[in-house]
């Protein structure tokens, strides 16, 4: 089998991790990062500029990386996606969902020309439901960002196999190291630039879902407080909950004890290569130790191709 390689793009930094495989044991190979040059606006930058501040990110990682597969898996985090919660009638083809999807991002979002974003969609999928109309999250990416993703891949000679929301390849992560969670349910909270996004899963599947833009960490405390008395305005009892997890690429120890004193909930970070053999010279030794649950949605993505 050939390794799995993920790779999260943020606006600050580039992570990848590699995974391998060998007489039936999974290998982590590789686990490294790169800053930007400087923070990148996705949206406002000129195509010149992100694509000069990505590859000097690159040529750093290939200074130290010597990835065994060229296709890789990408991971973006949740404030590069708009996002909607909708109905979605199952009985019809998927190409009709998405033009239905496209004519509500339309609508929500008529600022936007919808045309110029590509569409996916989770299913809400709650469980023991026989309803025929189930709740989807849709999420839009700038084909702008896409079609960079590319060229900066074909640049250093590599596939983009997917494209992935960060939170969503982080949740793989999560289940994959504590598969008791597929028959339990848990929230996780992806904090990124400016930006966290919340969801709460039940038996692996997405029952809630939000984002928001915050500009202080006094701010951001607030909002996830709000976030967390919604979901559980929806029904979901968080007092009995035990899980509780913080995803992203800049956690630090002083943050979760922030998240855990403003929720009173027993947040944690989680370490995405704890059922992993340390297998190669790859190994970025002082991340690996010190702050591997920085790298939940890079390794995500490894762990959804296994």
């Amino acid at each position: 089998m050939d390794d799995r390689i993920g790779i999260s793009v943020s606006s600050q930094k580039i992570q990848v991790v590699e995974v391998g495989f060998q007489d039936g044991s999974r290998l982590l190979n590789h686990i490294d990062e790169a800053l930007l040059p400087a923070p990148m606006n996705f949206t406002a930058d000129k195509e010149a500029v992100l694509l000069s501040g990505l590859q000097s990110a690159f040529n750093l990682l290939s200074d130290k990386t010597n990835l065994k597969n060229r296709q890789v898996s990408i991971a973006l985090p949740p404030e590069f996606f708009y996002s909607f919660t909708v109905p979605a009638d199952q009985t019809i083809v998927r190409q009709d969902l998405i033009d239905n999807f496209r004519w509500e991002f339309a609508v929500l979002y008529p600022f936007l020309t919808a045309e110029d974003y590509s569409l996916s969609y989770y299913e809400i999928d709650r469980p023991g439901s026989m309803s025929k109309e189930r709740r989807v999250i849709v999420f839009a990416l700038s084909r702008k960002i896409i079609n960079l993703l590319i060229m900066v891949c074909k640049r250093n000679n590599l596939e983009i196999k997917l494209i992935d929301h960060s939170h969503f390849s982080a949740d793989k992560s999560l289940l994959m190291n504590r598969p008791e969670l597929l028959t339990g349910s848990l929230v996780s909270v992806c904090i990124s630039t400016n930006y966290f996004s919340v969801e709460y899963l039940e038996q692996g599947k997405p029952q809630y879902f939000n984002g928001r833009h915050f500009d202080t960490t006094q701010n951001f405390l607030l909002y996830l407080t709000e976030e967390l008395q919604a979901i559980t305005q929806a029904g979901y009892n968080l007092n009995i909950l035990e899980n509780f997890f913080l995803i992203g690429d800049s956690l630090s120890e002083p943050l979760l004890t922030a998240v855990r004193g403003a929720t009173r909930h027993p947040f944690q970070m989680l370490n995405p290569f704890s059922a992993l053999i340390l297998g190669g010279a790859g190994l970025n030794k002082e991340l690996l130790h010190t702050r591997n649950y920085n790298f939940n949605s890079a390794a995500g993505l490894c762990y959804r191709l296994i």
